[in-house]
C-alpha cells in the first residue's frame, strides 16, 4: 500500500524584519535542512548517473521507497523547483521521464544545496551554484586570514589545496575556528561544498595549538552515502532513504587533508546589507506585444518564473513556466530573465488577463505584472 510520507510543507524564507547577521545564518541553516529532509515516494523506478561528482556516481530511486531529500542529479535545482513536480498533500513526486530526464529536470547538486541556501538569505550569492564558483567575485570570501583574489573567477586554475599550500596548515586551521553556522566549506580538490550548522568545536594543547584530530566542524551536505547509495534510517515500520547527511561530526585534520577552505557571503562578514527581494520590469507593458519584449529584474536570483492566464470566469491556468537551472545565476539569466523565452505562450494567449509570477529564492512570490488581454 501507498503510505504517505510527512510532507514538508513549501517553506518561506523572508523576513518581515531587517534581520540581523545571526538570523540570516539560521536560516541558510533552515534552508539546507529543508533541501536534505523533504520526504517523498515515486510511484515509478528512476535511475540516472551524477557524473558531476569525482567519481561517476549511480542512483536508483526505486518506486514506492520512501526519500528524504531533494534527488541527488546533475540538474542543480534548489527547493522551489523541485516543489513545482511535488505533491505537498501526499508526498509523491509528480515527474514521468526516463533517467536523462529526470536527471537534467529536477534535483540537486552539494554545491547547489549550499549556494541556494544561502540565497534564501543573501542577494549577493551569484556565479553558478556550483564549488568552483565560490570565489569573492562570485560573492563568497574567505572566513580566517588567507586571501583569495578578488578577480579569481572560479578554482579550477587556482586549486584549494594550493591556497592552503601558500597560507599553511595552521592558518586554515585557525580559519575553521572562525566559522559560524551558515559559512560554507568547498574543496575543488574534493570536488565537494558542505555547509557548516553548528559552531565549531575546538580543541587545543597547553600552548594554545590546535589540536586537529580532536577538533571538529559539524556539517551538512547532498552527497548519496554508502558509496554510491544513500543514508538510511529506521523511521517506524519504513526505511527512510536519505540522499545527505544532515549533521556530521567532520574533524579538522580530516578537512585538511582533504583541501576544504572556508568560505561565507558577504552579508555574513558585513561586507553587504541585507535586502529584501525585489522584482521590476525593464518597461511597464501595456499589452502582449509589449510584454513580450520585457525583461524581468531581481537582486535575488529567481528560482521559477510562471506566466498564468486569468479567465473570464476567474479560474486561472498555467501558460508556461522557466525553472531555473545552475548555470543561470551565473550566465546572468537568474538575475535578468527575457520574455521572449514565453513569447509564444504570451502572443497565443486568451482569455481575461495575463499574470506574470515570480518566485524568488528566498521563496518570496512576487507579481510584477497583470496585462488585460
Amino acid at each position: 500500500m501507498f503510505q504517505v510520507p510527512s510532507p514538508l510543507q513549501r517553506p518561506d524564507y523572508t523576513f518581515d524584519h531587517t534581520p540581523t547577521v545571526e538570523e540570516m545564518r539560521a536560516r541558510a541553516v533552515q534552508a539546507i535542512q529543508d533541501f536534505l529532509n523533504v520526504q517523498w515516494r515515486s510511484h515509478q523506478k528512476i535511475a540516472h548517473n551524477k557524473v558531476g561528482a569525482v567519481s561517476r556516481k549511480r542512483f536508483i530511486y526505486e518506486a514506492e521507497n520512501l526519500y528524504a531529500g531533494i534527488p541527488y542529479t546533475d540538474a542543480g535545482m534548489g527547493l522551489f523547483q523541485f516543489f513545482e513536480y511535488y505533491d505537498e498533500e501526499t508526498g509523491r513526486l509528480k515527474f514521468y521521464g526516463d533517467g536523462a530526464e529526470f536527471n537534467h529536470s529536477l534535483g540537486g547538486t552539494c554545491a547547489c544545496g549550499v549556494c541556494w541556501s544561502l540565497a534564501t538569505a543573501c542577494s549577493s550569492v551569484s556565479g553558478r551554484f556550483i564549488n568552483f564558483y565560490m570565489t569573492p567575485k562570485n560573492g563568497y570570501y574567505p572566513v580566517g586570514d588567507f586571501t583569495v583574489p578578488e578577480d579569481l573567477d572560479d578554482y579550477r586554475n587556482h586549486h584549494t589545496s594550493k591556497i592552503i599550500a601558500e597560507f599553511g596548515e595552521e592558518t586554515i586551521l585557525e580559519a575553521y575556528t572562525k566559522t559560524h553556522p551558515g559559512d560554507a566549506l568547498c574543496s575543488s580538490d574534493r570536488d565537494h561544498t558542505m555547509m557548516i550548522i553548528e559552531e565549531p568545536e575546538v580543541v587545543r594543547d597547553e600552548k594554545g595549538h590546535i589540536i586537529p584530530e580532536e577538533s571538529a566542524l559539524i556539517i551538512a551536505d547532498q552527497r548519496g552515502g554508502n558509496g554510491v547509495g544513500f543514508y538510511d534510517e529506521r523511521v517506524e515500520d519504513d526505511l527512510l532513504h536519505h540522499s545527505g547527511r544532515t549533521r556530521f561530526r567532520y574533524p579538522f585534520h580530516n578537512l585538511l587533508k582533504d583541501c576544504y577552505i572556508p568560505v561565507s557571503p558577504a552579508e555574513f562578514q558585513g561586507k553587504k546589507p541585507y535586502e529584501r527581494a525585489k522584482i521590476t520590469l525593464t518597461a511597464a507593458p501595456e499589452n502582449r506585444e509589449t510584454l513580450a519584449q520585457t525583461e524581468i529584474l531581481s537582486n535575488y536570483p529567481m528560482a521559477i518564473v510562471k506566466l498564468i492566464l486569468e479567465k473570464e470566469n476567474g479560474s486561472r491556468v498555467l501558460l508556461d513556466r522557466y525553472c531555473f537551472n545552475r548555470n543561470d545565476p551565473h550566465s546572468g539569466l537568474a538575475r535578468r530573465f527575457p520574455l521572449l523565452r514565453m513569447q509564444d505562450a504570451i502572443l497565443s494567449a486568451d482569455g481575461k488577463a495575463i499574470l506574470l509570477e515570480v518566485t524568488a529564492s528566498n521563496g518570496e512570490i512576487l507579481r510584477p505584472a497583470k496585462i488585460e488581454l
